[in-house]
C-alpha cells in the first residue's frame, strides 16, 4: 500500500541548506533539462535534501544565461557533484538527448525543473530499477501550487506493461529512470517539434515495441508545481493534445493500424470527459477533455504531413 505523502512546506531553497555527508549512489545519475525557471532552486534543494545522492546531477541548460551555473556552484558547495551542459538547440527532447549523452553510470533518472522530488525519490527509483532489470521505471506526479493542475487523473496502483496499450502507455517523463543500455538500444528522444510535448508518449511506445517493459510505481513520488494560470494551462493543454495527435499521425503514415484504434479510443474518451465534466461543473477536467477533443485531429494531420515532407 502506498503511504500518502505531502510536499515539503515551505519548499526549501539551496540557501536554506547546510553541507552534510550523505550516501552517494554511484550507479545512477540524474538528468534535469531546464529553461531557466527560478523554481529550479527548489528542485535542486529537494535533491540535495534527499536520503541519498546521485553520482552526478546533469543539468542541461537552455536558459541562455549564467544563473543556472551559479545554482550548480551552490549545489557543489553542499556536497553534490554536478555537470552543466549548455544546450543551443531548444526543446525538451534535445535537452534530454544531450544530457543522457553525458551519463557515465549504469542507470539514470530524469525529472523536470518544476518538479520537487520526495526525500526517498532517488533511492526508491533506483531500487525499483534494480528489481526490474531491462525496464523503464516511472512514478507518481502530484500537483502542488496555486494554479490549476495539468494532470487531472492520478494513479494509485503499480503496473507492469509489456506491450502497447489501447489507452495509455504509462511513462511519466518528469519522473522516470532507465538503464543506460536501454536508451542506447531504443535510441534518442524524438526532436521533431511537432511531437515536442509528446516525446515521452512516443518513447514509451517505441520502448514497448522494442521488447522492453514499462514499470509504474506510485511509491516514486515527485510534486509538480502548478505555476501556470488558467490561460497558460489551456494553451499547454492544447499543445499536449496536438503533439499527441502528431504522434498518432506519424505512426499512421507508416501503416501502423493499431494506432488508428488507439487514436479513436482517445478521441472518444476525451469527448466523453469534456461532456461529463462540463455537466458536472468541473472546469479543470472539462478543459482537458475539450483540448484533446478539438486538437487531436489537427495533430494527426500534422504528423501525417510531416512524414510526407520527410520522404519527399
Amino acid at each position: 500500500m502506498t503511504i500518502p505523502r505531502d510536499p515539503p512546506d515551505p519548499l526549501l531553497g539551496l540557501a536554506d541548506l547546510e553541507p552534510r555527508e550523505t550516501k552517494v549512489l554511484d550507479d545512477i545519475s540524474v538528468v534535469v533539462p531546464t529553461l531557466g525557471r527560478t523554481l529550479l532552486d527548489k528542485v535542486l534543494a529537494s535533491m540535495v535534501s534527499g536520503t541519498v545522492w546521485p553520482h552526478r546531477i546533469i543539468l542541461v541548460d537552455q536558459s541562455g544565461g549564467e544563473e543556472m551555473a551559479r545554482m550548480l556552484e551552490q549545489v557543489e558547495a553542499l556536497g553534490v557533484r554536478t555537470h552543466r551542459v549548455v544546450s543551443a538547440p531548444r526543446g525538451r527532447s534535445a535537452a534530454l538527448n544531450l544530457g543522457i549523452a553525458e551519463v557515465k553510470t549504469r542507470h539514470f533518472a530524469v525529472t523536470d525543473d518544476d518538479c520537487v522530488v520526495a526525500p526517498d525519490w532517488l533511492q526508491t527509483l533506483r531500487d525499483t530499477l534494480l528489481a526490474n532489470e531491462g525496464a523503464i521505471v516511472s512514478g507518481q506526479v502530484e500537483d502542488v501550487g496555486p494554479e490549476d493542475p495539468l494532470t487531472p487523473v492520478h494513479r494509485t496502483g503499480p503496473e507492469i506493461r509489456t506491450r502497447p496499450s489501447l489507452i495509455y502507455d504509462r511513462m511519466v517523463g518528469g519522473n522516470c529512470g532507465m538503464p543506460t543500455h536501454l536508451f542506447a538500444e531504443v535510441g534518442p528522444f524524438d526532436e521533431d517539434p511537432r511531437l515536442r510535448l509528446a516525446e515521452d508518449t512516443e518513447y514509451a511506445y517505441r520502448t514497448l515495441r522494442a521488447g522492453f517493459r514499462l514499470v509504474f510505481s506510485p511509491d516514486i513520488v515527485v510534486w509538480h508545481y502548478a505555476w501556470r494560470d488558467a490561460g497558460q494551462r489551456d494553451r499547454q493543454l492544447r499543445g499536449y493534445a496536438r503533439s499527441h495527435g502528431a504522434f498518432y499521425g506519424r505512426y499512421l503514415r507508416r501503416g501502423d493500424a493499431f494506432m488508428a484504434l488507439k487514436a479513436l479510443i482517445h478521441l472518444g474518451r476525451a469527448s466523453r470527459r469534456w461532456l461529463r465534466s462540463s455537466l458536472a461543473g468541473d472546469e479543470n477536467l472539462a478543459a482537458h477533455g475539450k483540448a484533446y477533443t478539438l486538437q487531436l485531429l489537427p495533430g494527426i494531420i500534422d504528423g501525417m504531413r510531416a512524414e510526407e515532407r520527410e520522404t519527399a
